[in-house]
């Protein structure tokens, strides 16, 4: 353990995004920051961009949850997830 353990409190909140509602909102929210456009996208681009991210996306969302629930806090580890809490907006 590093010599700041003592400080830090042992109980984790994991804030968690449904790659559901994430990742439409982020490539839509992309397009119009950077692309100009105005609403939602078409449906045409979603189904490209979808088609091509969407494995990358659920593989890194299940790496995450991994790391943090199994990895981080567990059997031998100062840390405990003790919340997982849906985060949406």
């Amino acid at each position: 353990a590093d010599k700041f353990t003592s400080y830090l409190d042992p109980h984790l909140v994991l804030v968690l995004r449904n790659p559901k509602t994430l990742f439409p909102a982020h490539h839509n929210g992309k397009a119009i920051k950077y692309h100009g456009t105005q609403g939602q996208v078409d449906v045409l681009e979603w189904t490209k961009f979808r088609d091509q991210y969407l494995p990358n996306l659920l593989r890194g969302w299940k790496r995450y949850i991994r790391t943090w629930v199994w990895e981080v806090s567990g059997n031998d580890s100062y840390y405990n997830v003790t919340l997982l809490l849906p985060m949406e907006h």
